[in-house]
C-alpha cells in the first residue's frame, strides 16, 4: 500500500470514528436533557456541551 493511499483511508477512518463520536454525543445530550432521567453527572454533562460546542474546530482537524 502506498504511502498517500494509506494517509487517505486513516483519514477517512478519522473522520468515521469522530462523526459516531459526535452522534453519540448527541444521543447523550438529548438523554441528560430529558426530565425523567435519574441518573446523571454533571462532569459529564459539561464535557458533552463541551464537545458539542467544538463541532467546526472537530471537523477541521480532521
Amino acid at each position: 500500500m502506498e504511502m498517500d493511499e494509506l494517509r487517505e483511508k486513516t483519514r477517512i477512518l478519522e473522520r468515521t470514528i469522530l462523526l459516531r463520536g459526535l452522534s453519540w454525543c448527541h444521543m447523550a445530550y438529548y438523554e441528560y436533557t430529558r426530565s425523567d432521567r435519574r441518573l446523571s453527572s454533571a462532569y459529564t454533562f459539561r464535557k458533552i456541551r463541551s464537545y458539542l460546542g467544538n463541532i467546526p474546530w472537530f471537523l477541521e482537524s480532521v
